[in-house]
């Protein structure tokens, strides 16, 4: 071989070469970039993760508040349900002692109209 054919293959190799060093540092910068890209996402996926963690336990909070609310507002029925049985009984109760007065009074004045007529 001659040494301009030497000459020339070692050029064309060279040449090769760093066209292919230079397309795997386009390569890798393209990787760089991607990785980059990827770190990004990650960071607000785990923001977004973080701030989901921050909602669910506040909306768990506002259910245990909610809860103890619905428990006091049922135990304030029960206590009015109650309160209404007892007070029903009790107007049952003042009714018949009514009626009863009022049947012991027209007695006593059937008694007296009695007692005054025969005198």
């Amino acid at each position: 071989m001659s040494r301009a054919c030497e000459s020339l293959c070692q050029w064309v190799q060279a040449v090769y070469e760093c066209c292919c060093t230079k397309q795997q540092l386009l390569a890798k910068q393209q990787l760089e970039v991607e990785a980059k890209e990827a770190q990004v996402k990650l960071q607000l996926a785990k923001q977004h993760k973080e701030d989901a963690y921050h909602h669910l336990e506040n909306v768990k909070l506002h259910l245990r508040l909610v809860r103890n609310e619905l428990e006091e507002q049922l135990l304030e029925l029960h206590t009015a349900e109650r309160a209404e049985r007892e007070a029903s009984t009790a107007a049952g109760r003042l009714a018949t002692v009514r009626d009863w007065r009022a049947a012991a009074q027209v007695k006593y004045c059937t008694c007296l109209f009695s007692y005054f007529s025969y005198c």
